[in-house]
């Protein structure tokens, strides 16, 4: 599990795709599909479901697949395996994300 102080992920998502989080991109854990925020937003999502949430969660797409993960699956990054990455904010509270997409 990766860790990072709330001000140094924004550092470093903002770095990599803007301010915008219409542009961010994180990756499932479960399936590996990378989505954006404009995927989300046009599926009535939030940015926070973008960082905690895999897209086939506003597709009913039902369990992980690796093998097919064109639409996503149902995993979510607070649920049963929290993470796989986290992020603290400067009161000590911990809020569990997907990973930043490398592309």
């Amino acid at each position: 599990m990766t860790e990072y102080q709330h001000k140094e992920w924004i550092n470093k998502i903002t770095a990599k795709f803007g301010i915008s989080p219409l542009y961010w991109k994180f990756k499932c854990p479960g399936c590996g599909k990378i989505s954006s925020g404009k995927e989300f937003k046009e599926l009535g999502g939030t940015p926070e479901d973008l960082i905690q949430k895999c897209i086939g969660n506003f597709k009913d797409c039902g369990k992980p697949d690796p093998k097919n993960n064109e639409n996503g699956c149902n995993w979510k990054a607070y649920g049963l395996f929290r993470g796989p990455d986290v992020v603290i904010d400067e009161n000590g509270e911990k809020c569990y994300v997907f990973p930043i997409a490398e592309e």
